[in-house]
């Protein structure tokens, strides 16, 4: 009941928040009416909800359950934003948002397609990974998403590591076996730009050109 009330409070207070930024003009809107208006691009097929992975630890209070809200097109929010192609060029890093809403959409059309799901996780002490790629029979990869660049891949690099380490990490102080956590079978950085490779730590480097079921 605790972990409900929290959860329920935790909603509250992000759809309170989304409601003044959408109310900045100072006309009031209610919180059940911005809830109607997500609604509605959501069945208009505007806006994409992913669901946290709650498997990421088997404790749910390591777990931020909040879903991930994304464009279902990613040129929508350009187009509303009027950014230009040369603009979104000579500022690369601030295209980095579009394209992970462009692969995050790709993920979730392929995954569907091999009945599959997407997922993204974050922990209360900060970690996270931009998707979760969970198989049917309980396989996941662990995902970051860099426009490219070495030292991004770098640092997503070391912070999958150290998502799977906290992993081992949990497991060490779970005496009971059923509790433990499954490491994941692959850790994977989508870029855009370069070649497909694999690490001297494990670690695929995929393209985002190389996607396919």
């Amino acid at each position: 009941m605790k972990e409900l009330a929290r959860n329920t409070a935790t909603m509250a207070n992000y759809t309170k928040m989304l409601v003044n930024i959408v109310s900045e003009d100072n006309r009031d809107i209610s919180p059940s009416t911005f809830l109607r208006y997500r609604n509605i691009l959501k069945k208009k097929y505007i806006i994409e909800e992913i669901e946290p992975f709650s498997a990421g630890f088997k404790s749910r209070s390591y777990i931020v359950s909040s879903t991930k809200k994304i464009f279902v097109d990613p040129s929508l929010a350009i187009a509303t934003l009027n950014l230009s192609f040369e603009e979104m060029m000579n500022q690369p890093i601030n295209f980095g948002p579009f394209f992970e809403n462009l692969v995050l959409r790709d993920l979730l059309i392929y995954a569907d397609s091999l009945n599959a799901k997407t997922y993204h996780f974050r922990d209360r002490n900060g970690l996270e990974a931009d998707a979760v790629l969970k198989m049917s029979d309980g396989r996941y990869a662990l995902i970051e998403i860099k426009v490219g660049g070495i030292n991004a891949i770098k640092n997503a690099e070391e912070h999958l590591l150290k998502i799977k380490k906290e992993i081992v990490k949990y497991n060490s102080k779970i005496k009971d076996p059923s509790m433990f956590q499954k490491e994941p079978s692959a850790l994977i950085i989508i870029t855009g730009v370069g070649e497909s490779m694999t690490t001297k730590n494990g670690i695929h480097i995929v393209p985002i050109g190389c996607l396919k079921n």
